[in-house]
């Protein structure tokens, strides 16, 4: 339904096109409802892996000087040519954990893997933190990591919290 207003709007407008955006999460250290999210953004030099354009749209405006780059950012036609092919693998795929294995290979320590989904991503070479919003970031297990440990899976997932 579109939202207009005026002496010629055909409805009165749907509170749907106001409220279908209230668990957006734009994902920046300066959020203050995710108080661990400035961990899991990716370091200077680093690249965010992501399948869906609203990840991009989610990080790049509200962290315009970040030291990051994005791998699909404004047009998937701006991708590497062996990226873009990963990405329509990954759409054909139905945006399987699987298909993500090209890029999970070439993440490093400071990259990270975000993706917009309801559920825990099935890839074990990450850990994972979910921030809400249907958002999860991934990243390589650091040295130090407690990943299978009694702690950690006592967390849970839900928002701002690392999950098992």
């Amino acid at each position: 339904m579109r939202c207009s207003s005026g002496a010629n709007a055909p409805k009165p407008c749907s509170p749907r096109c106001w409220t279908r955006n209230l668990d957006a999460v734009f994902l920046s250290p300066d959020d203050y409802r995710l108080p661990h999210i400035a961990k899991w953004l990716p370091g200077p030099g680093a690249i965010i892996y992501s399948s869906n354009l609203d990840v991009f749209f989610r990080t790049f405006y509200r962290n315009p000087r970040a030291e990051w780059r994005n791998l699909l950012g404004f047009e998937p036609g701006m991708m590497p040519r062996a990226d873009r092919k990963i990405l329509r693998d990954i759409q054909r795929s139905g945006f399987t954990g699987a298909a993500h294995a090209p890029w999970v290979k070439r993440m490093n320590p400071e990259d990270r893997l975000i993706l917009r989904q309801s559920f825990k991503p099935e890839i074990a070479e990450l850990e994972w933190y979910y921030t809400g919003g249907n958002t999860w970031i991934g990243r390589l297990p650091s040295p130090g990591s407690r990943r299978g440990s009694a702690a950690s899976e006592r967390q849970g997932s839900s928002g701002g919290i690392p999950a098992k």
